[in-house]
This record gives structure tokens, C-alpha cells and sequence, in this order.
């Protein structure tokens, strides 16, 4: 059975821009997504992602264990005047899986990047202020 996937809809490159970030589904390997919608949308039909070209794509990583099916839940938490954007991504059980949240500049390290922050789930529902991640 397919299960959709996670998006947001952000600027999380923090230039004004509008960003797209893809979260699998549940049933799928943590595997997240994040383009430049602008670019997404000027680059015509496809019918997967791997169609898109490379310079559209802003990140490809894996938000857990490449053996974890529980897919991932996407937020881009948008910059302020003291913090830049983060991508927010939550993986594993229903309610017990923690928050991870990364930068643009962490997610430009590869495959699985280490978060820059991680967040107990009770303690990320308050934080990031009422955002679905989980």
C-alpha cells in the first residue's frame, strides 16, 4: 500500500525564497528532501524526484537509520532575526520519537548528518510552537 508523504513549505535557506521539503512516508526509509520550489516547478513534467535536476535539490539525507520504515515527518521552522531557518524532522514510534533539527550548513555535510539540536517530543511540541512533526 502507498502511504503519501510528508511536506513543508518554507524558506529554509533564508533568502526570501520558497523551499520544499519531502518526508517519506510512513512505511519508507527516513529519507527527506528538501528543492527550491522555483527551480521544481521550471523543470517540467516527471513523475519521481530523481528526475529533478541537482542544482534544485538543496538536501538529500536520511533523518534515522537507513533500516527504520517509519518515514519522516517534515517542518521547516522559519529564520528569525537571531536564528537562521532549520528543517525540524521526526522519525520512529508515535509519540516517542525525538524532534532533530538541522541547518542548512549541517545538511550540506552528506547522507546522514548529525542534527544540530535534538528535541524530546514533549518537549518540541512546546518549542516549536504548535508545528506537526509528529
Amino acid at each position: 500500500m502507498f502511504r503519501s508523504p510528508f511536506v513543508s513549505v518554507g524558506d529554509f535557506m533564508g533568502a526570501g525564497g520558497v523551499s520544499l521539503a519531502f518526508g517519506a512516508g510512513p512505511d519508507g526509509a527516513p529519507r527527506v528532501r528538501v528543492f527550491d520550489a522555483a527551480q521544481l516547478m521550471a523543470a517540467g513534467p516527471f513523475t519521481t524526484l530523481d528526475q529533478i535536476a541537482a542544482a534544485a535539490q538543496l538536501a538529500n539525507f536520511y533523518a534515522g537509520g537507513l533500516d527504520q520504515r517509519t518515514g519522516a515527518q517534515v517542518a521547516i521552522i522559519p529564520a528569525t532575526s537571531t536564528a537562521p531557518a532549520e528543517l525540524a524532522t521526526r522519525t520512529g514510534a508515535e509519540g516517542a520519537a525525538p524532534v532533530n533539527m538541522y541547518s542548512a550548513a549541517t545538511l550540506a555535510t552528506g547522507l546522514l548528518p548529525t542534527p544540530d539540536q535534538t528535541l524530546d517530543a514533549t518537549t518540541a511540541a512546546a518549542t516549536l510552537n504548535g508545528v506537526f512533526v509528529g
